[in-house]
Parts: structure tokens; C-alpha cells; sequence
């Protein structure tokens, strides 16, 4: 009976760290290790869909850096929303990019549709790191261990035009639109 009790224990321990290190998930709950937005990178920007569509047009697009578990973040979205919408009728581009490593929890975040503009993580999911490098000005195939968020950047025509870390006012926002679009 002791014999019995003692495999028995073990195997359960065995099953509970296992789920732990590899995590298990059953619908929308996960058990265990949540990264799983992390994947193999592709170091050429060019092939992404924000690059065709975002960074190589002439068109000024209004990208913010963004994760879930931020507070900043979420706070600013509502002043983002109503600036985009002063600006619908213009050819401005408004879209998003997530830094979170759990896609459930970001897909949930977006289907609550707090952003009235397009997150484009999940479609560039492998040029994340590529995407964020040359924005940063740095070799696309550079490892990034830490972001800070969140981040706005102008983009048009291949070049950022201007960069604001934190969050942004509606003033400076406003302003650096009029002058860049």
C-alpha cells in the first residue's frame, strides 16, 4: 500500500511540474508557462506586412507600442481613439503593436475593442523583433530582452519622424501630426 502511495505521489508531482514548465491549455485557460507569442524571428522586415503596408508608404501612420499589463497604456487609448477620429477623413494611419507573449490574453484585450485602430501583432508576429529594430534604428536581427511601453512613433516613407516614450499628451500628439502629415 505504502508503495503504492509513494508512486502515485510522484506521479502526480511529476504531471504538476511538467504542466508547469510546458503548461497545459483547456479552452481559455491555461495552466502553467503563458509565452507563446514568442517565435522563431524573421530578420527581414521587407517581407512583412507592415512594411508593404505601413512603413514603405507615403503616408504618415501613428504606430503605438503597447501590452496589456500595462497601465500607461490603456489609460492613453480613449486619447488615441478621439485623435484618430479627428483625423478620419485624412490619409493617417493609426495601428498598434503589441509587446505581450500571450495571445489569448491580447486577442481577448483587442476583441473588447478599446482600440478603434488596427493591432497589427499577431498578422507580423514573426517580424515582431525586425519591426521594432528598425524602428529603433538598429540591425533587424538584433535580440531585444526588455521594452519600455508605451511608445509612439510617426512613421512615413521608410523613416520615423519622431518618437515620444511614455505616454503621449493630446497637445503633442495633435501637434506632431499637423507637422508631419
Amino acid at each position: 500500500m505504502k508503495k503504492i502511495t509513494i508512486i502515485s505521489l510522484s506521479a502526480i508531482t511529476l504531471i504538476i511540474i511538467l504542466i508547469f514548465q510546458f503548461g497545459i491549455q483547456i479552452g481559455n485557460v491555461r495552466i502553467g508557462k503563458q509565452v507563446d507569442l514568442k517565435t522563431k524571428q524573421n530578420t527581414n522586415v521587407e517581407q512583412s506586412k507592415f512594411y508593404a503596408t505601413n512603413y514603405s508608404k507615403n503616408e504618415l501612420t501613428v504606430l503605438n507600442l503597447w501590452a496589456t499589463w500595462c497601465q500607461p497604456c490603456i489609460e492613453e487609448m480613449p486619447l488615441l481613439n478621439e485623435v484618430k477620429s479627428k483625423y478620419s477623413k485624412e490619409k493617417i494611419n493609426f495601428i498598434s503593436i503589441s509587446v505581450d507573449n500571450d495571445s489569448i490574453k491580447l486577442v481577448n484585450f483587442n476583441n473588447k475593442g478599446k482600440f478603434k485602430f488596427k493591432d497589427i501583432t499577431i498578422e507580423n508576429l514573426k517580424y515582431r523583433n525586425a519591426i521594432l529594430n528598425t524602428l529603433e534604428n538598429r540591425t533587424p536581427d538584433k535580440w531585444i530582452s526588455s521594452y519600455s511601453v508605451p511608445v509612439t512613433y510617426f512613421i512615413k516613407n521608410k523613416k520615423v519622424l519622431k518618437k515620444v516614450e511614455g505616454t503621449i499628451e493630446k497637445k503633442e500628439l495633435i501637434d506632431i501630426i499637423e507637422k508631419y502629415k
